[in-house]
């Protein structure tokens, strides 16, 4: 599981930042906590304040080791000229496992796994070594767009080390959904051909949403039909459905998957369209269903700023302060107690990261 993310001029993160999922002293929602670290971590602030780059730096790690396209070193770098430096702790089977990198604008400079203390994988430029069952095995990165880690994965050698082999398992079921996205059905339908529409219905049926789907081609494409049965059996469409329903159908196969392979669950704008009770019945949902899988949000819907969803350590408050990039602080910090309604002191500034607008007099 992941235990913290480190930044340093990572987009909007000019100082080191070192965001940690560790559970703090608050004492109830244990189903929130596994092994010390928590299952789900909620990210609210104002527009630009960098909430969602939390989410892109842990995405980093999912596309670097699936060699996704999606990773064009400049956008990720602060000012385009420094050094960015991104440190993961994951923590499994009772064992600290580290992954450093550093990289500019022109791709990879600097990577290292370690286990403990113990050094699995380094590499400078282009000269990378591996340390496996007391072996050292030399190898050279011609292009600095490829890590060593997706290079060991896809070999093999890295997987010699049985910790090592869950990490890289860990992140290749992890994944990232943006809500806003409008090229997002192409999963649901991958996740149909592969498994069939009876379990993303069957969750449809006893959540009591009105939705079915089905996958059809129509004019050599693939098409999600939704029928809604509160509306005489109309059938439209997923891209004419509504925001909610859109983005509901989009993040089943993902959260379904999630019942029976430990990831991460990286979700940007999770409120996009959804009603306020079903963002909770899926967040509690997480909470309640897996052990070792993650839930990391983003969203501006207060609503889920509650202790009967999230434990204070779990909320996350981003702000933007001008020369000095973003900041984050969690609820937990201020030792808010038990019984007191997080949603009324955040929006009463009490935790920082709220936006200050005007009427304009006219």
């Amino acid at each position: 599981m992941l235990k913290s993310v480190t930044l340093k001029n990572f987009k909007s993160y000019m100082d080191e930042t070192k965001i940690s999922f560790e559970k703090t002293k608050y004492e109830y929602l244990e189903k929130n906590v596994y092994n010390g670290i928590l299952k789900g971590a909620f990210f609210i602030g104002d527009n630009g304040s960098g909430k969602s780059n939390v989410l892109k730096a842990i995405r980093f790690i999912i596309d670097l080791l699936e060699g996704n396209n999606n990773i064009i070193y400049p956008f990720y770098v602060r000012l385009f000229s420094k050094e960015t430096e991104i440190k993961y702790n994951f923590y499994f089977n009772g064992k600290n496992i580290y992954y450093v990198i550093i990289f500019d604008s022109n791709g990879i400079k600097e990577e290292h796994l370690l286990k403990e203390n113990k050094e699995i994988l380094t590499r400078i430029a282009s000269n990378g070594i591996v340390f496996i069952n007391e072996k050292k095995v030399n190898e050279k990165i011609e292009d600095s767009n490829v890590s060593l880690l997706r290079k060991m994965s896809v070999s093999g050698v890295v997987q010699d080390d049985a910790d090592v082999k869950y990490l890289i398992e860990f992140i290749k079921n992890s994944n990232y959904i943006d809500s806003y996205s409008k090229d997002m059905s192409h999963k649901v339908n991958d996740y149909i051909k592969k498994y069939g529409d009876n379990y993303l219905n069957n969750f449809l049926k006893e959540i009591n949403s009105p939705l079915e789907i089905k996958n059809t081609t129509f004019h050599e494409k693939d098409v999600i039909l939704c029928t809604r049965s509160d509306m005489e059996k109309i059938i439209l469409p997923l891209e004419l459905e509504s925001t909610g329903n859109q983005a509901l159908i989009n993040v089943l196969p993902t959260i379904i998957d999630s019942s029976t392979k430990n990831g991460m669950i990286v979700i940007d704008e999770f409120s996009a369209g959804m009603h306020i009770n079903l963002e909770m019945f899926l967040v509690k949902f997480m909470m309640n269903k897996k052990f070792m899988s993650q839930l990391f949000l983003s969203s501006h819907c207060a609503g889920l700023i509650s202790n009967t969803i999230f434990r204070p350590d779990q909320i996350y408050v981003v702000s933007f302060e001008k020369n000095k990039g973003s900041k984050v602080s969690r609820v937990s910090d201020f030792s808010p107690r038990v019984f007191q309604n997080l949603q009324k002191m955040y929006l009463s500034g009490e935790f920082g990261g709220l936006p200050k607008y005007e009427a304009i007099e006219r």
